[in-house]
């Protein structure tokens, strides 16, 4: 099992944005993407990037259509009718939450998430020492979805077993930071692997590491960590 490249890791980034921005991904990957939005402005500038780009695409492969005469007004009739609108900073935040080692700010997106699906009171599992988690987002006995979603704690110096998963699996940190043979990651950075990958997660000695974990499940269930987790995190 290889480690990622810089090309590599750009590629995997790249090609993220590029289904968010297509509306590809299912409803728990788009929301770890959007809370990375709130967070990193690299990834808002691709995002607007690959939207220019769909939007040129479609452009000079779609032949012209006849419109109405009132098209125009009616268009920007609607624009003015939104400009009033309130909108929210690019870089969103909600109140801190209690996350098993301390408070974290939540990015508005997974904030309304955990909201909206009663995830905020879930409890937390301990899944090795001094690393809790608990599953916010995935596949349950009412609805089937391709990623499971993990907010995980980790106290300083924590460490994570050497592993894989069996698909690709994308990490958010929210809060400190962690390292592992592929780099080093702060909040508002994503590290997303693939599944002919493997990594060994440690959380920064100081401040320790609070993140979002999406993973594949249930292909990802021949490696032995992933089946750990799932099988105590509810």
């Amino acid at each position: 099992m290889s480690h990622l490249s810089a090309a590599e890791k750009l590629d995997l980034y790249e090609a993220l944005m590029m289904e968010y921005a297509t509306g590809a991904l299912d409803q728990s990957l788009s929301m770890v993407v959007a809370s990375h939005l709130t967070l990193s402005t690299r990834g808002r500038r691709t995002v607007a990037l690959c939207e220019s780009i769909g939007g040129a695409f479609v452009a000079e492969s779609c032949e012209p259509v006849a419109m109405s005469e009132r098209s125009l007004q009616i268009v920007m009739g609607r624009l003015d009718s939104g400009a009033e609108e309130s909108r929210p900073a690019a870089r969103s935040y909600e109140s801190a939450y209690k996350c098993y080692w301390g408070d974290t700010h939540l990015p508005q997106p997974l904030h309304h998430h955990m909201e909206s699906e009663g995830k905020g009171k879930a409890r937390w599992n301990w899944i090795f020492p001094g690393v809790a988690a608990k599953k916010i987002s995935g596949q349950d006995r009412l609805r089937a979805e391709p990623m499971s979603v993990f907010l995980v704690d980790a106290k300083p110096g924590a460490r994570l077993p050497t592993h894989r998963h069996g698909s690709r699996e994308i990490t958010l940190v929210l809060r400190g930071t962690f390292s592992d043979e592929n780099g080093f990651y702060g909040p508002g950075d994503l590290l997303i692997m693939d599944g002919n990958t493997r990594h060994t997660p440690v959380a920064d000695k100081g401040v320790g590491c609070a993140c979002i974990v999406a993973t594949g499940d249930p292909i990802g269930l021949s490696d032995w960590l992933l089946r750990f987790v799932l099988r105590v995190v509810p």
